[in-house]
This record gives structure tokens, sequence and C-alpha cells, in this order.
């Protein structure tokens, strides 16, 4: 028994403390190794079940370990959610400061379209009330008393027209003269024809504009036919233009041979300074200034002028007919285009 603890103390003593320092064996007596072996199984009793408790501890804290993992991996989860919200929220914000600098644009184009829209609406109301009533007058005008009436009116009135100034050129009838019997007569040569012969109206031949009269009976002859051809042409002139309703620029006052033609002149009162004289010709009344179509007892260059003013007349006519004149000093050579178009049939008179 002595042996047993020497064996225990050399053996405690080779074990050492783990420090490098020797444990000195405790000599137990006799009497007392049953207590102390008591005592050793209930601290070998209490180490395994400090062992067991060690064991239970130890899943314990690795199970509380996991949870912990778990809870801080959920805790990053939650803090990268969190970002993406900040992030979202930072996107929602910016898209709202957008969506509303877009309302408020569009509030103010809305308002600038507004008038425009108004304006359209007024534009559409226009067109439909318009278009309404173009079916109402293409109804009418494909009744009875439509297109198809006013076709036959338009036909009775350019026959009536063409008869009436038929009529007219019966009553003044243009002939040609021949180029001896025009030398001879003093005949105007701007009415010549192409084969050389001259026109006259109703036997009265034309002699040139503004011809000086030397005083012999041949000479006051002629202008006395002369004055006879112009007052036949300006009573042709004002009924061609009544029957195709034309108002004449030059008016001719019928007096037969002794016919005179209008012109009208701004009749402007003596300027006291001037800008009365700037301003007067503007609001100035107009006045009538007569020319002569006869030379007889005239200045010849207002029986001129007023052969030039009738020529215009019947360039107005002609004008009116989609025509174009001889020229400003071809008096019967445009009377006699005039009745050739008249005759023709190629333009209408209504």
């Amino acid at each position: 028994m002595e042996g047993t603890p020497e064996g225990q103390e050399k053996g405690g003593a080779a074990a050492g403390n783990g420090k490098g320092e020797i444990v000195k064996a405790k000599v137990v007596e006799w009497e007392e190794f049953q207590d102390v072996l008591a005592q050793m199984c209930g601290r070998g009793l209490v180490l395994k079940k400090s062992l067991v408790d060690r064991e239970a501890l130890s899943q314990q804290l690795e199970a509380a370990l996991e949870i912990r993992k778990v809870s801080l991996e959920r805790v990053d989860a939650l803090e990268a959610m969190h970002r993406q919200v900040h992030a979202k929220n930072l996107r929602l914000k910016s898209a709202q400061e957008a969506l509303r600098n877009l309302r408020e644009e569009l509030a103010k184009k809305t308002g600038f379209l507004e008038p425009s829209t108004r304006t359209l609406h007024i534009a559409f109301r226009a067109v439909a009330d318009a278009q309404r009533r173009l079916q109402v007058a293409k109804s009418l005008l494909a009744g009875d008393g439509g297109l198809e009436r006013l076709r036959k009116l338009c036909y009775s009135l350019d026959s009536r027209r063409r008869r009436m100034l038929a009529q007219l050129a019966f009553v003044y009838p243009l002939a040609s003269l021949k180029p001896e019997n025009s030398t001879s007569q003093g005949v105007e040569r701007e009415t010549a024809n192409k084969d050389g012969s001259s026109l006259i109206i109703a036997g009265m031949p034309l002699s040139e504009p503004g011809k000086k009269l030397t005083g012999h009976a041949k000479d006051k002859s002629e202008s006395d036919m002369s004055a006879t051809a112009l007052g036949y042409v300006g009573h042709m002139v004002t009924l061609v233009a009544q029957y195709l309703d034309v108002q004449l620029r030059y008016p001719i006052r019928q007096m037969a041979s002794r016919s005179f033609i209008q012109d009208y002149c701004p009749a402007i009162e003596p300027a006291v300074d001037a800008v009365t004289a700037a301003v007067a010709p503007q609001y100035g009344s107009q006045r009538t200034v007569e020319f002569p179509l006869f030379s007889e007892g005239q200045d010849t260059t207002r029986s001129a002028y007023a052969v030039f003013l009738l020529n215009k007349d019947l360039e107005q006519i002609l004008n009116h007919l989609g025509l174009e004149s001889v020229g400003p000093r071809h008096t019967l050579l445009n009377l006699e285009k005039l009745l050739k178009v008249v005759f023709s049939r190629k333009y209408s008179l209504a």
C-alpha cells in the first residue's frame, strides 16, 4: 500500500503541471484512503457530469452560433435590402420630381394650346356648317331649278347676246375698201388688212387720228366722214358694252358725228402749302374731262387722244372676253376682231 502512493507520487512528479514544475504527490494514510477514494469517485462523477454538461453546452453553443450565423446573414441581407430600398427611394424621388416637372410643362403647354384648341373647334364647326351648306347647294343644283336650269339660262343669254350683236353688226356693217379707193379717199393706214384693203364702217372711212386739215372742201368732207365713222364706232362700243355687261372705263356721250368720250381726272383745289399740295391729289374729288371724237374746230391732240381712249374701251371689251387687242391705234381692226369672236362661237358670252 505504501508503494502505491509512492508510485502515484512518482507519476505525478513525472507528469508535472504542464509548465515544467514538479507536483509533489500527496501521501494518504490508509485510514484516510476510503475517504479519499470516495472523494475521488465523487469528483469523477462530478467530472463526468461536467463533461456531459460541457457536451450539452457545446451543442447549445454550436446551435446558438448557428443561429447567430443565420441571424448575421439575415442582418446582412436586411442591410442589403435596406440599401436597395434607399436606392429605390432615391430613384422614386427623382422620378417624382421629373413627373412634377413634366406635369408643370404639360400644364403650360395645355394653357398655350387652349386658344388654338378653341379656334380649332370653331373651325371644325365652321367646316361642318360649310359642308352642310355645300350639300344643300349640291342638292339644289341637282334639282329642277339648279345647275341644268342655269345652263339653259346661260345658253339662252349667250344666244340672245349673239343675236343682238349680229343685229348691231347689220346696222353698222364693216366692209373692205380696195387699196386704190382707200388711197384716194385718205383712209387711215392703220385699218389696212393683210391683203392691203382698208376697213370702212357703214360706208364711212376712218381717217388717221390727229391729221391736220388744210381747209379744203375735200379735207372737210373727209373730216365729216371720219367723225361720222367714229360716232358709229362709239355707238357700237357703248351698245356692245351694255350687251356684255361691261362697265367702260371711258364712257362715251353719244351725239352722232359730234360725240365725246370722257376721262376722269382728279379735281384739286389750290393748295395753300406744301403739305396740302401733297395730300390733295390723294383725297381730291374726280372731275370729268371730255375729248371730242371729231377734229373739226378742235385741237388735233385732243381728238387723237379721244380716238386712243376709244381704242382702250375696245381693248377692255376684248380683254373681258379673254383676248388681246390688235393695237391702240387700230380702231376698226379691233372692232372687226370683236365681231369675229362673236360670230365664231369660240368664246362664251354668258
